[in-house]
């Protein structure tokens, strides 16, 4: 993209031509862009936990748009769903790169570097996850469990004939 003009000078006409030529590349440009936000503001990713418990859907920000379950979920013990959400989530998000990036590629062309960096922000953001057991547990929550109080030591009871109380109580 130039972001200068050279002029060559000559007649006022011949740089009124180069101007409405710079003008025209620059309108082009910005038309390119807009559509390569509109074409990226689409992307969606859809993945599936191995065993189909699970599908979710992300937006081209990463956010979770659609969760949906199947029977299959009913087979899992509890403590391990939020495992299998989770790893979905993450393998759902580290997709995005490479479709944002086609999304790209089919509105800039390969040749324009703000793919590539668009791409390794992606990368950087949601990286590939690392593997891990889809039986992997999750608790969420406090890690370990606060130490109880120390119990405070009951006061003794007074003896019946404490007389404290200056000969019976206020009530009658």
């Amino acid at each position: 993209m130039t972001d200068h003009v050279e002029l060559t000078g000559g007649s006022a006409e011949d740089v009124e031509r180069e101007l409405a030529a710079w003008n025209r590349s620059m309108e082009a440009t910005a038309a390119r862009y807009r559509d390569m936000r509109l074409a990226t503001e689409t992307v969606q990713v859809t993945e599936s936990s191995p065993d189909g418990a699970v599908t979710v859907t992300v937006d081209h920000t990463g956010q979770v748009v659609d969760i949906a379950t199947t029977p299959a979920l009913a087979k899992l013990k509890p403590e391990q769903v939020g495992g299998r959400v989770l790893a979905t989530i993450k393998r759902a998000q580290a997709r995005l790169a490479t479709r944002v990036g086609d999304a790209m590629r089919a509105t800039l062309g390969d040749a324009d570097p703000a793919v590539d960096r668009m791409v390794e922000q992606y990368r950087t953001r949601f990286p590939e996850p690392v593997s891990e057991p889809e039986d992997t547990q999750y608790r969420f929550g406090p890690q370990d469990p606060a130490p109880a109080p120390p119990r405070r030591p009951r006061p003794a009871a007074r003896p019946a004939d404490d007389d404290e109380d200056f000969g019976g109580g206020v009530l009658r």
